[in-house]
């Protein structure tokens, strides 16, 4: 089990329930607050960080099938955020975090891949000519080929997660036949917008980029992110090219996800700036207003090297189009902006951190090491922030405002983690070349956020509601 208790006390520090004393090692960067990635060269310090997740998607076409596009092969132009350099030949930045042991994966805990192959997503060139002008609506179109076990598994296990049943499919798979493109959905929730087509073993099928699940940025119940153009002004290249053995196949499976995460934390802009005019208009400390001016500046950046690692991987130029900012605007009362706080930042950036902190402990590259390690840093300060506004909401807005949290995080306690969305563009990747990546292995991250949700959100929110002894769905539901 990994200790969580640092954790909880920045948590309770940040909230004034705890002496800010209790941090200040972590502030001031002791070697006891510091986690560590052993290498070859040396140590790169790290900590926690967000994967976030994202908004709609959908779009389909009647065109013609464009050409199945060549891949790309993969190449190793990445993206580096400074990080401070010990004198002993250490890299990286403070944490106190979570404890410094790896996930708790025992081998027979990781699940065997269903396919030895992860789909074979081909992204097509950025100056290709095809004929995609009346097959998407938003996005570039990409070609993805599954095999049988990759369509069962997405089909019966969608991308979205959600509480709904599980579907069991029964229908044609390759090389008999090809399932109905509108059950297969690709990494980002898009479902294929042109017919399945035998291809050896596999159905292939063209999705439309541009918009994933899940909700860094919400407006009116719908979540939101820019789609993918091709662009290399996003790409963060500051990292001198390292030589990969990574197979094409594996190359692209990695970049999207990267990619996506990268769609998360461009979309967290918008969230950070809207969660500024909430701050500015229910009169907030200027600490809190500094600080997330801070914040959306992070973002900027956490998307900049998340586009450039998935450029290293695949060589692929792509970076956000224009984000629909239609209807984005402060919340309505302080009531709403706890709520919205207390779901995305308290839980959602809490949890990110804490799986960012175990992604990166095997990574095995020193500069993508600091780097992950740097953006973990900034999500656990973002964390914190959040968590800060949500204890000052419920201190200014009284019983109504302290009821509304206390809602929010038992129904949050008592659904528990929801399905990592990665998952559906990694099947197939073994978990060493994850982990060499910065991602977790099959698995781990539900794991980890079921442990985190209990371990560290239940107390804080107990400590928050005044009641310490009262760390479960259950209770919290009545203080």
């Amino acid at each position: 089990m990994r200790d969580f208790e640092p954790l909880r006390r920045r948590i309770l520090a940040a909230m004034g329930i705890y002496g800010v004393s209790v941090v200040m090692p972590a502030c001031e960067g002791k070697t006891e607050a510091k986690a560590a990635v052993q290498t070859d060269g040396g140590t790169t310090g790290q900590i926690a960080d967000g994967g976030g997740t994202t908004g709609d998607g959908g779009g389909t076409g009647t065109a013609d099938v464009p050409a199945k596009p060549e891949t790309n092969a993969p190449t190793d132009n990445g993206p580096s955020v400074d990080a401070a350099a010990d004198p002993g030949g250490t890299t990286g930045v403070d944490t106190a975090i979570a404890d410094t042991s790896p996930p708790d994966v025992a081998p027979q805990d990781v699940p065997e891949p269903l396919d030895a192959g992860a789909p074979d997503i081909a992204a097509t060139d950025a100056g290709e000519d095809t004929a995609d002008a009346g097959l998407c609506s938003f996005g570039k179109p990409e070609y993805a080929c599954y095999t049988a076990a990759n369509l069962k598994a997405m089909i019966e296990n969608p991308p979205m997660g959600g509480d709904a049943p599980k579907p069991v499919y029964t229908g044609p798979l390759p090389p008999a036949g090809c399932p109905e493109r509108e059950l297969v959905l690709d990494g980002c929730c898009n479902a294929a917008v042109t017919p399945g087509v035998i291809e050896g073993d596999t159905c292939c099928y063209y999705h439309c980029t541009g918009a994933c699940c899940g909700r860094p940025l919400e407006v009116a119940g719908e979540a939101r992110v820019a789609p993918l153009v091709p662009s290399a002004a996003w790409l963060d290249r500051s990292v001198a090219s390292v030589a990969t053995t990574l197979t094409p196949k594996h190359a692209r499976a990695l970049a999207q996800t990267w990619r996506a995460d990268a769609q998360d934390e461009h979309a967290a802009i918008a969230s950070f700036m809207r969660f500024g005019l909430d701050l500015l208009a229910l009169g907030a400390p200027p600490e809190l207003v500094l600080d997330t001016a801070r914040a959306t500046a992070d973002e900027v950046a956490h998307a900049r090297a998340c586009f450039g690692i998935a450029e290293r991987l695949d060589g692929a130029e792509m970076g956000p189009g224009k984000l629909d900012c239609t209807g984005v605007a402060a919340h309505g009362s302080l009531r709403d902006a706890a709520v919205a706080a207390a779901r995305e930042g308290c839980v959602g950036e809490t949890l990110a951190a804490i799986c960012a902190s175990a992604g990166v402990q095997h990574v095995t590259d020193l500069e993508l090491a600091a780097t992950l390690s740097r953006i973990a840093a900034d999500e656990a300060r973002h964390a914190e922030l959040a968590w800060r506004f949500v204890a000052w909401a419920v201190r200014t807005g009284g019983p109504t405002v302290r009821q509304a949290v206390a809602e929010v995080f038992a129904q949050t306690l008592a659904a528990g983690p929801a399905p990592d969305t990665r998952e559906a563009l990694l099947v197939g990747v073994p978990d060493d070349l994850r982990i060499q990546w910065g991602r977790l292995p099959a698995g781990e991250s539900v794991r980890l956020r079921r442990r985190a949700l209990d371990g560290v959100i239940a107390p804080c929110v107990a400590e928050l509601m005044g009641h310490p002894d009262r760390a479960t769905p259950a209770l919290l539901a009545h203080v």
